[in-house]
């Protein structure tokens, strides 16, 4: 009879256990439920300032553009507009050190210990306008060089058929006895070819004339 007892004790404490611990999972469920439905309702906050993109600074170098040079040996010379195509004579200095020019009227000299035709820097060409004014009257292979004008089209080719394109940018008139050259000869940081010839009024005790026009013009293709 005493074992009976104590057997229902046991599952009196036991059903009692049992019922706490459902009472206790369900608060706790109540109470997760709870805090979810207060944090799915809760305000949400919106940032509305755009934060700083920071960028490591560095200096900025200025851009360098890179010419590809094309230099050539020239041969020939064309210009199409004053009816030129002639054969280029590679040329350099005289014995009183100025540049040299053709012995004849149909050759154009190059001067060839300055730039090439295609390289960075001005190439130089020149060659007579005629014979002055020594009877009979012989024209130059320059004769119309002064016609040309802006845009005009200017084409070196060398003995292998490669043809580059120069297209004139302006035109000047220098005293003859100018020593300031830098303007013909020197560099603009681009690819030019600048033609000489004389031009203005013959002087017969300087066997030549009183000024020299340089068509300036600069490579456009190859």
């Amino acid at each position: 009879m005493k074992n009976k007892n104590s057997l229902k004790v046991a599952f009196a404490i036991l059903g009692g256990a049992f019922i706490f611990f459902v009472l206790l999972i369900n608060r706790m469920t109540n109470q997760v439920q709870a805090a979810s439905y207060a944090v799915s309702n809760a305000p949400v906050q919106v940032q509305t300032q755009v934060p700083a993109l920071t960028v490591a600074a560095a200096p900025i170098s200025p851009v360098s553009v890179s010419v590809v040079s094309q230099a050539i040996f020239p041969t020939t010379l064309e210009i199409p507009s004053i009816n030129v195509n002639a054969p280029v004579k590679a040329l350099g200095l005289t014995a009183d050190g100025k540049m040299d020019v053709p012995n004849n009227f149909t050759d154009i000299g190059w001067y060839s210990p300055g730039t090439k035709p295609g390289d960075i820097g001005s190439a130089v060409m020149g060659a007579h306008v005629d014979n002055g004014s020594i009877a009979p009257t012989i024209p130059g292979v320059f004769k119309n060089l002064s016609s040309l004008s802006v845009g005009s089209d200017l084409y070196v080719s060398d003995s292998n058929g490669k043809v580059l394109h120069f297209k004139v940018t302006q035109k000047k008139v220098y005293n003859y006895n100018d020593t300031d050259t830098q303007e013909v000869f020197g560099s603009t940081g681009m690819p030019m070819l600048n033609l000489i010839t004389c031009y203005g009024t013959w002087l017969p005790a300087q066997h030549t004339y009183d000024q020299r026009l340089v068509i300036f013009s600069e490579l456009v293709s190859s």
